[in-house]
């Protein structure tokens, strides 16, 4: 019987707690379905939208519930609530393009103004207003509001009541589908931006995977906008402005120039097309906006008519020039981009002055589905880039590497050489010592080419062994070494050469001996000439020692440096 191994035992162990803590957790659970539940958030503000009133021509009271629009001549519109017995707290309203003042018996506890603007901008951004009532026994509350343009006269929304708290708790939930939407995109695009840079072997970034970061980004600070809570963090209209009715402009901009990654000669007239009309229609709409001559309803059922053309042809180009592993992956982008583009089409259908709740959710899950399918792709896309990358390294490293012993190549020497910059580099004094086998002719003619790879192997293993630790070893032939060292002397030079010395008289190869002749020269960079005369001056001294060899001479002092 075969034992078991200690991973599959800390597996078995694994799986067991798993299991112990599911039945734990579901008798916990089971136990106390009758315990009384926490009250979480027991301070939530309630809806303030009715028993308001606003007075007719004749003075008689018309009662009215939240959201409403108020009939009126002129731009100004007030509405009325008697005192509630007992209530101490804040108001919220909300206000679209609008001014605001808030009255209690007659005195203003609060003003919204809109000045400082833009004379030609008649279309601005909506605020949510909270205002302290003051404890009274009885008395009347007033809220006027005087719209910009008039198609938002008269135009009152839902309001609330409660603690500060409890109102930013309510909008929260109100939207907050929104905010963790926008926080996530928001995180998930800054990551990209970090991912970007993974897949360049040059360290620089990933042109389609940073689109995508700039796409997510913008579509998670928009939804955090649309949360309506930045506005409590950030008070300047200017930068609310931006972020409402700029903002969805460059996301869609953003789509095209990510559309653009995967454009082919054959599809780039549709994209210049698209990019034309895209850029034409939006100047245009965002002209007649903030103009006044357009209301913003058009301008956004405009906008996301633009998204679903982007949707359909990015589908489109991306399963014609992008090859997936899997025909299943293929088919989920196609339906996630489909149901995205079908979404966004419910969005432009019901577009309103009105904040629909349908519209709100159908936008966001929209925007989810296109987060999802562009990720697949961009992930894919940069797969193969990756595969790629690895695939040039490889063989770059393979180019640079001489394959039977390990060490730098030919082409590794020539190309430090080249590309030899000394502006990079200190002046400090470099080695250059040039190998080269004695008799290996002779040694290949006797015994053959596999016992003389085997001593070119066994030589290199001796340099290997010296050299290694102090510079870089280069095959520039059949049996000719390079060893380069830096910042180095006359004396580390010659206690290394006596080490190699002793390494290869003690070196046996099918019991045959072996040894080396070698030259060097002491040089200072500072061009690639230095580097070929370094060179020239060690295989001058190297073919001397050489000869002397085999003479059986002794061998004159090492050069100094100079």
């Amino acid at each position: 019987m075969k034992k078991p191994s200690p991973a599959s035992i800390a597996n078995s162990i694994l799986l067991l707690l798993i299991f112990l803590f599911v039945c734990v957790s579901a008798y916990v659970f089971v136990s106390s379905r009758d315990a009384t539940n926490v009250q979480l958030l027991n301070n939530l503000a309630e809806d303030f939208n009715e028993g308001w009133y606003y007075y007719d021509h004749d003075g008689k009271k018309i009662p009215v519930t939240l959201p409403t629009v108020v009939k009126n001549e002129s731009r100004v519109s007030r509405i009325y609530h008697e005192y509630i017995p007992g209530f101490t707290g804040s108001v919220c309203f909300y206000t679209h393009h609008q001014a605001a003042k808030f009255f209690q018996n007659g005195t203003v506890l609060y003003e919204y103004k809109m000045e400082g603007n833009p004379k030609w901008l008649k279309s601005y951004r909506s605020f949510h207003h909270i205002v302290d009532v003051k404890p009274n026994k009885k008395g009347e509350i007033c809220l006027e509001l005087t719209a910009l343009t008039d198609r938002n006269t008269g135009e009152f929304n839902k309001m609330y009541r409660g603690s500060h708290s409890g109102i930013l708790y309510k909008l929260l939930l109100d939207r907050g589908d929104k905010l963790v939407l926008g926080i996530i995109l928001f995180i998930v695009g800054i990551l990209v931006v970090l991912l970007s840079s993974l897949y360049n072997p040059n360290k620089g970034v990933d042109k389609t995977l940073m689109h995508l970061a700039l796409l997510m980004l913008s579509i998670g600070v928009w939804q955090m906008e649309e949360s309506r809570v930045l506005q409590f963090l950030v008070g300047s209209q200017a930068v609310h402005w931006i972020l409402e009715y700029i903002v969805p402009y460059f996301i869609l901009f953003e789509s095209i120039v990510f559309i653009n990654d995967f454009t082919t000669p054959r599809t780039r007239i549709f994209s210049t097309i698209l990019f034309i009309i895209d850029t034409f229609v939006s100047f245009l709409n965002l002209f007649l906006q903030v103009s006044g001559y357009s209301s913003f309803p058009v301008a956004t059922t405009v906008l996301f008519i633009l998204f679903i053309i982007a949707c359909f042809y990015l589908a489109y180009l991306i399963n014609l020039t992008v090859k997936f592993n899997r025909s299943g992956t293929r088919t989920f982008f196609t339906i996630s981009m489909l149901a995205s583009a079908s979404l966004f089409l419910i969005v432009a259908a019901r577009t309103s002055d009105e904040v629909d709740a349908v519209a709100d959710m159908c936008t966001s899950i929209a925007f989810i589905f296109v987060f999802v399918s562009l990720t697949l792709v961009v992930y894919q896309v940069s797969f193969q880039k990756f595969e790629h990358y690895r695939q040039a390294d490889l063989y770059r490293k393979l180019a640079f590497v001489d394959v039977n012993t390990g060490v730098s190549s030919r082409t590794a020497w020539f190309s430090l050489v080249e590309n030899w910059d000394n502006e990079k580099h200190t002046s400090s004094p470099y080695c250059l010592i040039l190998f080269d086998m004695n008799n290996l002719k002779k040694l290949n003619d006797t015994y053959g080419h596999l016992t003389g790879d085997k001593v070119i192997n066994a030589f290199c293993s001796c340099l290997k062994d010296v050299f290694s630790d102090s510079g870089t070893i280069y095959r520039i032939g059949g049996d000719e070494f390079i060893c380069l060292l830096r910042d180095t002397d006359v004396e580390s030079v010659n206690a290394l050469l006596a080490k190699f010395d002793s390494l290869v008289e003690a070196q046996r190869v099918d019991e045959l001996s072996f040894s080396v002749a070698y030259g060097w020269s002491m040089f200072r960079p500072r061009n690639k000439q230095d580097f070929f005369k370094a060179q020239q001056k060690a295989d001058d001294r190297m073919y001397e020692r050489k000869k002397l060899m085999k003479q059986g001479r002794d061998f004159p002092a090492a050069p100094d440096a100079h």
